[in-house]
């Protein structure tokens, strides 16, 4: 299916009073609703018939990695508290199904072909890319690959737990010793979602952001880590512009193929920009506001 006869319904939901300010409408929605946990507004986009839900999360701070007395804590999981803006975000992984709507093809292996698996096999490249397509079709959309401050954000749902919504790993991600015997990605949705209705923010698959790794540690943040907000405003400058070649990005929440402790929510990854694997995936957001 090529993209120029892609036919794409948008519905949007209700904003709630609290987070806005007034029940307001998008110029690019056509109708409402509120997601199932958390009473959250969603937005959907439908590409022949193949949806993918969006969940509104509110704006508000919170404290990204995690505290040095945390057993598990990594030298590079530096404890920072940021604020945030409003976001739309992918209720789930971007599915196989909906990929190959809006981009023509499916690149998952032939031994994964249902239609609900997350796609895998794609580039950070290729995140932009369905981020670019999909924009062509929405005026007024702009949808990008989130960084790594704000897709931590929206997988806390801007609290401090590492494992979000019932606190329990097994409940909430797919990781290599509760996939299965088939020890691979699982349909989306197939553990419970976090507080603010997202779906495998741990664990099936891991998910590309828009940052490039930076080896900055508890040590050479030191003030950052006692000191302050860092703003919103501080972040878009650090990831402003298009994924380099040959750049080193960050994904998060780890995956089939990993441990439980790897799909805690402060745990960083890497993978060059260009490459791709069985165990990573997209997730989109766009600015609320």
């Amino acid at each position: 299916m090529h993209v120029n006869h892609l036919l794409i319904a948008i519905s949007l939901g209700a904003f709630s009073t609290s987070m806005c300010g007034a029940d307001v409408k998008p110029a690019w929605a056509s109708s409402r609703g509120t997601s199932a946990v958390g009473g959250l507004p969603t937005a959907t986009l439908t590409a022949d018939g193949v949806s993918w839900a969006f969940v509104r999360i509110p704006a508000g701070s919170y404290t990204s990695g995690r505290d040095v007395k945390d057993p598990g804590h990594q030298a590079n999981e530096y404890a920072t508290k940021r604020t945030m803006r409003a976001l739309w975000i992918g209720e789930t992984e971007v599915t196989a199904a909906f990929y190959a709507r809006v981009m023509g093809h499916d690149p998952n292996p032939e031994y994964w072909k249902e239609a609900n698996l997350p796609v895998t096999y794609v580039s950070l490249f290729d995140a932009e890319a369905l981020a670019t397509a999909l924009n062509k079709r929405f005026p007024g959309a702009k949808l990008r690959v989130p960084s790594e401050w704000e897709w931590e954000y929206a997988c806390k749902a801007g609290g401090g737990a590492q494992i979000a919504g019932s606190g329990t790993i097994a409940d909430m991600a797919v990781t290599e010793d509760t996939s299965g015997l088939e020890q691979r990605p699982l349909a989306v949705r197939s553990r419970k979602p976090n507080q603010w209705g997202l779906f495998d923010m741990h664990g099936n698959v891991a998910e590309w952001t828009c940052s490039l790794m930076k080896e900055r540690t508890d040590n050479d943040d030191a003030a950052s880590n006692t000191l302050g907000w860092i703003s919103r405003k501080v972040e878009e400058k650090e990831e402003a512009g298009p994924a380099k070649e040959g750049g080193k990005y960050v994904v998060r929440g780890g995956s089939w193929a990993n441990s439980r402790a790897h799909a805690e929510a402060a745990v960083r990854d890497d993978l060059y920009s260009d490459r791709t694997n069985d165990h990573v995936g997209i997730r989109l957001v766009m600015d609320a506001d």
